[in-house]
């Protein structure tokens, strides 16, 4: 603020930002084969973080285990994510209160609690403000890949996307997903199924303006109806609240390739389409 300023500014950052994104792995990098949901609490530990919710296994003698190692310099919020790629539905989501919450969006009820659905009818409950129709998250191909530290070559499954609109799109259009070293090609190719399936209603963002309402959030699902019986369904990215004298209005846009409890699925294709993360590997 200035001194003689009538407006003071106020920057804040989140536990994601200031414990995880600020440190590095050091001598915390290495996290041997154990049940996935201990590594994963092992690592917010590492991290300083004490207000987490990790979801505990069912049977710790026969859940799903997995170990990873990475490089000193990579910072802990990068690893987080990458181990938390590795699974199949899991995410890590920060409450508003600043608690790291980490779970399946399947079975763990605080993650699916976190949003909600909402349905609204299409020029009464809300009106449309505008669409936007991109077909650079339209992808005919998706491929998840990983290296073979034994015998130095990549393994690779592929699988088509089938789309829920009609688009003009390139036959050999392919995502590629570069997941640790020495990922089995089981756990490629239940990753890559899973996104495919995400992907068939990616493409189509539109924005909506309605009454006041305070309550919804970015990550809720929308569902738009009209008369005809058709429907927009997606995940709202943004939310916008205007006060004037004109009355109090709610702005939000929906994304067609969303889905409740999951990455944005731009955030999920800017994420796996930059450079590999050299030196994360699995461990056995």
């Amino acid at each position: 603020m200035d001194v003689n300023g009538e407006v003071a500014s106020v920057e804040c950052r989140n536990i994601s930002g200031k414990l995880l994104k600020d440190q590095m792995m050091d001598g915390q990098n290495y996290y041997p084969k154990d049940v996935y949901a201990y590594i994963v609490e092992d690592l917010l530990t590492a991290a300083g973080i004490t207000d987490f919710d990790v979801q505990p296994p069912d049977d710790p003698l026969t859940a799903w285990q997995a170990g990873l190692s990475f490089p000193p310099d990579m910072d802990m919020l990068t690893a987080l994510n990458e181990m938390i790629k590795i699974s199949l539905n899991w995410v890590v989501r920060e409450t508003l209160d600043g608690q790291l919450i980490a779970g399946s969006t399947v079975t763990y009820e605080p993650i699916k609690n976190l949003n909600s659905r909402y349905t609204f009818d299409r020029g009464t409950d809300v009106i449309s403000r505008g669409i936007i129709r991109d077909d650079d998250e339209v992808y005919s191909k998706i491929c998840y890949q990983s290296r073979n530290t034994t015998t130095e070559s990549m393994v690779r499954y592929y699988v088509n996307v089938t789309h829920d609109y009609e688009w003009a799109f390139a036959p050999h259009k392919t995502l590629y997903v570069d997941m640790p070293d020495d990922t089995s090609l089981a756990e490629l190719t239940e990753l890559a199924n899973e996104l495919a399936t995400r992907m068939s209603g990616s493409g189509i963002m539109e924005q909506f303006t309605g009454p006041f309402r305070p309550h919804i959030i970015p990550g809720d699902e929308a569902e738009i109806v009209t008369p005809g019986g058709s429907n927009l369904l997606g995940l709202i990215t943004t939310v916008e609240h205007t006060f004037g004298e004109d009355g109090f209005f709610t702005s939000f846009t929906v994304d067609s390739g969303g889905m409740k409890g999951k990455p944005q699925l731009k955030e999920l294709i800017n994420r796996t389409t930059k450079t590999v993360q050299d030196g994360v590997k699995r461990l056995e």
